[in-house]
């Protein structure tokens, strides 16, 4: 009799066995519930590459609303505060410049465009009425284009035959010089004009060099680290706008030439993009802040549109 019960509950527990075997095996083989309403069911390794990928910066090309400033701007300025700004654009992409006119020492700033001009080079302030940007036209050839009205109106003429400009393409070892097409000794961050002869370049590496035969040789000078725009009004003295440890635009300034640097001030508004100056009155842009100082640097006041 208790032989039989043994077999009995032997057989129970092996059916048990069995029921619960092949109930696990149908749990797992069937598919995940459907993922709440919102929520997106991914994958762990989707998940791991998401988290690692950086978010879009405010100002990344992707993140600017307004395209035609999201490239560093070009500065110019007069003695008596008129400011000429324009952005780069592209001749290739569509992306056309957009040019900004400030006058009465840095107030009442008009936007607008040039017809014709699809990539500015290089801007020049010769008087508050003379205004010249030199660029690509419709055809990306390089020319002219002149204000008499301090940007009221323009025209335009082929070529920059004696001007100073950079090159189209900023990753070549090339400028312009009035004497032609020349090579530099390195990858052009700024271009700063002195005179038909004398100019100074800063290059991508921080190297300050400059020539005095229009680019026909160069010299290296110096060195300025975080440098990203430059400006000269003599061989020796000249400003430029670098992130520096303990600021992240800073007002740099040299007399001797860009051997040497010492900090001025500290801008406000986020990465140095652009310098310029006459005599006390300079003009630089950290960020999207466009500002001017009339005592060399001291003191600042934004220019507002």
């Amino acid at each position: 009799m208790r032989e039989r019960v043994g077999i009995a509950l032997l057989v129970a527990f092996v059916a048990l066995d069995i029921v619960l075997v092949a109930l696990a095996v149908r749990h797992t083989s069937a598919p995940p519930p459907p993922a709440p309403k919102g929520v997106a069911h991914v994958s762990p390794s989707i998940v791991g590459a998401e988290s690692d990928a950086p978010s879009p910066s405010p100002s990344s090309p992707s993140a600017l609303a307004n395209p035609g400033r999201s490239d560093d701007p070009m500065l110019a300025v007069t003695s008596d505060g008129t400011v000429l700004r324009a952005t780069r654009g592209s001749c290739d992409d569509g992306t056309s410049p957009v040019v900004d006119v400030s006058k009465k020492r840095g107030r009442s700033l008009s936007s607008g465009s040039v017809d014709g001009m699809t990539q500015a080079l290089r801007v020049i302030t010769n008087s508050d009425d003379d205004l010249t940007i030199v660029g690509l036209d419709s055809n990306c050839h390089v020319a002219t284009f002149s204000s008499k009205d301090g940007g009221g109106s323009w025209s335009s003429s082929d070529g920059a035959a004696g001007t100073w400009y950079p090159s189209e393409t900023p990753r070549k070892f090339v400028v312009f010089s009035p004497g032609g097409r020349r090579r530099t000794p390195c990858s052009p961050q700024a271009l700063a004009p002195v005179d038909s002869g004398v100019a100074r370049l800063l290059c991508k590496d921080g190297r300050v060099s400059g020539t005095s035969d229009a680019a026909i040789s160069w010299l290296t000078l110096g060195k300025l680290d975080g440098g990203t725009a430059m400006a000269f009004q003599t061989p020796g003295d000249g400003y430029a706008v670098a992130v520096q440890d303990d600021c992240d635009a800073a007002l740099m300034r040299t007399k001797d030439g860009g051997t040497s640097w010492n900090e001025v001030s500290c801008l406000k508004g986020g990465a140095p993009r652009a310098v310029a100056f006459t005599a006390d009155t300079v003009v630089a842009q950290a960020g999207d802040r466009l500002q001017i100082s009339t005592d060399g640097g001291s003191t600042w006041r934004r220019i507002r549109s």
